[in-house]
């Protein structure tokens, strides 16, 4: 929706709405909804499979914070649950904001990375670590257009709650 109350169209010039068929915020929004739900499933999914591996990234960029290797099969099953919702866009009042959360904690853990990605004037930047400053806005942007991503279970849950009531 615009300011003035108006559903927003996307507009190539004054007035001229796209073709519908060229109206990608369905596609990009599945994409971006598929892809960081399938980024946290990957590190979940290392936490069940290497908790020692788990285990030592908490301990360097999460001040040793859950770092205890008998709680990453835990912490692993956690975040798979969490991937699988954002990935088929089930409660996502919930799984986006602790996605965001988790993100942004890693944001944080790894900010030297952000601020001095060659570690040019500051110990511990990692160039590879840059990535979780667009890791976290994406995350950001998909919650932010939640209501625009018509191709998720919440979605269809709210289709079929309004057919049943008309």
């Amino acid at each position: 929706m615009t300011a003035s109350g108006r559903k927003s169209a996307m507009v190539t010039e004054p007035d001229r709405p796209v073709p519908p068929r060229l109206e990608m915020r369905p596609y990009a929004l599945s994409a971006l909804r598929i892809s960081l739900g399938g980024f946290a499933a990957v590190w979940g999914i290392d936490k069940l499979v290497h908790p020692a591996h788990g285990a030592k990234v908490a301990s360097i960029f999460y001040a040793g914070l859950l770092s205890s290797e008998s709680l990453m099969p835990l912490i692993g099953v956690a975040q798979v649950v969490l991937a699988l919702l954002v990935i088929v866009g089930l409660w996502r009042r919930v799984a986006y904001p602790v996605l965001a959360l988790m993100t942004g904690a890693t944001l944080l853990g790894v900010w030297r990375s952000v601020v001095d990605p060659w570690a040019l004037w500051m110990t511990g930047g990692n160039v590879v670590f840059f990535s979780s400053l667009p890791l976290f806005c994406a995350v950001l942007l998909l919650w932010a257009l939640a209501a625009d991503d018509g191709q998720t279970l919440d979605a269809a849950r709210a289709r079929s709650g309004a057919r049943a009531a008309s």
